[in-house]
């Protein structure tokens, strides 16, 4: 299951589980109105965003470490 995410007339948003390619085009919206589906940019990467920093930063410092200077 994939998570679809929708936008009403009035920019809220609605998010909808459904398999992969049988997302509906439109949802019923909290405040009742239509929502249409809104195309993003797909989520790569899970877990703890923290976690992710940290990596990027462990991978980045192997490649450039930053070297201390005596003041």
């Amino acid at each position: 299951m994939a998570a679809y995410l929708y936008r009403c007339p009035e920019r809220h948003e609605t998010t909808a589980e459904a398999p992969m390619g049988e997302a509906p085009e439109s949802v019923h919206c909290a405040c009742g109105a239509r929502a249409a589906r809104t195309f993003t940019a797909p989520m790569v990467r899970s877990g703890p965003r923290a976690a992710h920093r940290m990596r990027d930063v462990a991978a980045e410092s192997a490649e450039n470490p930053r070297i201390a200077h005596r003041a």
